[in-house]
């Protein structure tokens, strides 16, 4: 019990750790985010709900707190859909799977908006090329119609490929993400599926 909760710990305060150090700027994801500044004015300060809000990907309502899939989002996921993969809709969350699954459970692709930012649920196989340097970003394009946003998110997500990859245990893992206004997402959270 000591352990289990010495281990937490460590992760958040490793996490937080590396978050800070990327967002100062004393150590660089593995891409560069002047890549795509010239897409938008200040990759820096690309704030990922308001620029899907704003392209009519969601609907965010403030009186409840809650953010919500649009139909040109749903059509724009079918359409970048394998015809081997499935999707389910929700009202905030898309969740992409194999058409025929094996016995092994691995995890699962999904993408869960949220008020305070998005949470992105890896499965063990794109965990396991994060972790050996491969590029996210083509998985990501089918979950975020926005090619600028989606760049964004796999640079975060890369810059915390160590913690994937210690956070994966076969079954994939989960990364929180914070939405701070007029910054891009900063992740705050990455646990075991």
């Amino acid at each position: 019990m000591k352990s289990n909760r010495l281990t937490s710990i460590f992760k958040i305060t490793l996490c937080s750790l590396f978050c800070g150090l990327i967002t100062t700027g004393l150590i660089s994801p593995a891409f560069s985010l002047t890549t795509y500044a010239e897409e938008t004015e200040s990759i820096h300060e690309l704030d990922i709900l308001t620029t899907m809000i704003e392209k009519g990907y969601l609907i965010a309502d403030e009186s409840t707190q809650t953010v919500k899939i649009t139909e040109k989002y749903k059509t724009a996921v079918l359409e970048n859909l394998s015809p081997y993969e499935k999707v389910t809709f929700t009202d905030n969350s898309i969740k992409i799977s194999p058409k025929y699954q094996t016995r092994a459970n691995s995890g699962v692709n999904k993408f869960v908006w949220t008020w305070k930012g998005f949470d992105v649920y890896l499965d063990h196989n794109i965990c396991s090329i994060i972790s050996n340097g491969g590029s996210t970003a083509a998985a990501l394009a089918t979950f975020i119609p926005d090619p600028t946003v989606s760049k964004v998110v796999a640079v975060a997500i890369a810059a915390a490929s160590g913690l994937i990859s210690y956070n994966d245990h076969g079954k994939g893992v989960i990364i929180a993400f914070a939405r701070i206004p007029g910054q891009t997402p900063i992740p705050h959270w990455i646990s075991s599926q």
